[in-house]
C-alpha cells in the first residue's frame, strides 16, 4: 500500500489533493483513492470477517453530560437480521451515526457500511435516478479511476508506461464488475419501477419529491449498495402498504448483516432472526424474532418488579444517604416507571368487536349502503366554479 495519506505537517490529504497525486502507472497510488474500508481490506490481504466484538463499550450523549451507554458489550454478529430496540433517549440514532461516521474505538474499519435514514438536503440535487447510482462509494471512485485511465491511454506514447496503464485499467474494471458497477443503473431501474418510478419520474429532481418518495430513494440506495452492516432508522416512515411489503421482502433476502429501528412491529416480527435491547445503559442480546423477545421481556420486568416490591417492603426506612438508600431510590423509580407503562397499556385505546350492520330492509349485504352521500360536490376555490366533481354524487 501507498504512503498514509497525510502531508508533510501530518494533516490528512483531502479527496481531491490525493487525486492530484495519483501516480496512474501505479496500482498503489491508485488504490489511494479508494473508501478506507477497501484500503483496510487490501492492507489485510485475506479475508477480514465482518463481525463486530467490542468489549466494555461506552457511549455518551453528544454534549459529554451523561452516559447512554456504559461498560457493555458491542457485539454484531456477520449475515445477522437484528432489530434494535429500546425507549426513546436510549441511544438508538446516536449508535447508528457513531458506527457510520467511524467514530467507535474499536470498530471493524473494513466494514462496508451504509446507515439508510431519509434523504438530507445536501441529497437532494440531483436526479433520483442519478442519486441511487452514483450512491455506492467505491464505485464512484472506480467510474473516475476508469474515466482516467481511458484518457491517458488513448493519448500515452511510451510503452512502457502504455503497458502499466493498460494493466490498470484492467485491475479497475475487474472491481468495476465484482461490486456489480456495470450493472448498477439496470438494478436501479428496475427497484425503481417496482416502486412506482416511471421514466419521467426517475429522472425528476430528488428535491422535487415528497417525504415518501425520498425513503424510497433512499432503500434503493441502500440496497444498490449491498453494504456489510446496513444501519435502517424508521425505513418505513411515508411508505405506502405496497413499498413496506417490498421492503420486507428485499430485508428477508438480505445476504449480508442489518440492525433495524422501526416503530413497525409486523415489520419486525417478519423479518428480525434476533433482537439488541438498550436498557439501563446496556446492550441486552435475545436471539430470538421479536414476538417471542417480547414476550419474555414482559415475563422478565414483571419478575423483576416483583422483586422490587419484595425489597422496598423489607428497606422501608433506610437512610437515603447510604448505599442501599440509593439502591431503594433507582429501585422505586424503576418500579414507578414500570407501573405507569401497565397503566398506560391497559387504558390503551382498542377498536370495539365489530357487530352485524343494521339491515331492517332484509337487504342483500352487498347492497347495504355503509356511507351514503347526495348531491354533493367539492372544490377548493368555489368562486372559480371548478369542482374536483363534475357531477353531483349519487
Amino acid at each position: 500500500m501507498a504512503a498514509p495519506l497525510v502531508d508533510n505537517t501530518g494533516k490528512p490529504l483531502t479527496p481531491e489533493q490525493i487525486w492530484e497525486q495519483v501516480d496512474w502507472c501505479k496500482r498503489d497510488s491508485i488504490q489511494t483513492c479508494f473508501p478506507q474500508y477497501v484500503r483496510e481490506q487490501l492492507a489485510a490481504k485475506k479475508t477480514l470477517a465482518k463481525n463486530v466484538n467490542i468489549e466494555l463499550f461506552s457511549m455518551k450523549t453528544p454534549y459529554g453530560d451523561r452516559f447512554l451507554l456504559k461498560d457493555t458489550d458491542l457485539i454484531l454478529e456477520a449475515n445477522k437480521r437484528q432489530c434494535l430496540f429500546g425507549a426513546n433517549a436510549t441511544g438508538k440514532s446516536l449508535l447508528f451515526k457513531n458506527m457510520n461516521e467511524g467514530k467507535i474505538a474499536g470498530f471493524p474499519k473494513h466494514l462496508l457500511i451504509h446507515h439508510c435514514k431519509e434523504l438530507e438536503n445536501d441529497e437532494l440535487g440531483d436526479t433520483v435516478l442519478n442519486t441511487i447510482v452514483n450512491a455506492h462509494p467505491f464505485r464512484r471512485v472506480l467510474v473516475r479511476c476508469e474515466k482516467q485511465l481511458t484518457e491517458l491511454i488513448s493519448k500515452e506514447t511510451d510503452e512502457t508506461k502504455l503497458q502499466s496503464l493498460k494493466e490498470n485499467l484492467n485491475y479497475v474494471q475487474f472491481n468495476m464488475k465484482t461490486i456489480g458497477g456495470y450493472t448498477a443503473e439496470e438494478r436501479a431501474i428496475k427497484m425503481l419501477r417496482v416502486l412506482g418510478f416511471d421514466e419521467v419520474g426517475q429522472n425528476k429532481l430528488c428535491s422535487a419529491l415528497s417525504g415518501g418518495l425520498r425513503m424510497r430513494v433512499a432503500l434503493c440506495m441502500a440496497f444498490l449498495i449491498e453494504p456489510d452492516l446496513l444501519l435502517l432508522d424508521e425505513p418505513t416512515n411515508h411508505l405506502d402498504f405496497p413499498s413496506v411489503l417490498w421492503l420486507e421482502n428485499r430485508l428477508r433476502g438480505y445476504k449480508s448483516s442489518f440492525l433495524l429501528v422501526s416503530h413497525d412491529r409486523e415489520l419486525l416480527n417478519n423479518v428480525c432472526t434476533a433482537v439488541l435491547l438498550l436498557e439501563d445503559l446496556q446492550i441486552k442480546y435475545y436471539q430470538m424474532g421479536f414476538k417471542e423477545f417480547e414476550k419474555k421481556k414482559a415475563q422478565e420486568d414483571k419478575k423483576k418488579y416483583e422483586e422490587i416490591e419484595k425489597f422496598l417492603i423489607k428497606n422501608q426506612n433506610v437512610d437515603p444517604s447510604t448505599f442501599l438508600g440509593r439502591q431503594k431510590h433507582d429501585k422505586k423509580q424503576w418500579a414507578d416507571n414500570y407501573h405507569a407503562k401497565q397503566v398506560a397499556l391497559a387504558g390503551k385505546f382498542t377498536f370495539p368487536a365489530p357487530v352485524a350492520l343494521e339491515n331492517k330492509e332484509g337487504l342483500p349485504n352487498d347492497q347495504i349502503s355503509l356511507i351514503n352521500l347526495q348531491n354533493v360536490r367539492f372544490s377548493y376555490y368555489v368562486s372559480t366554479n371548478h369542482f374536483i366533481f363534475n357531477d353531483p354524487i349519487c
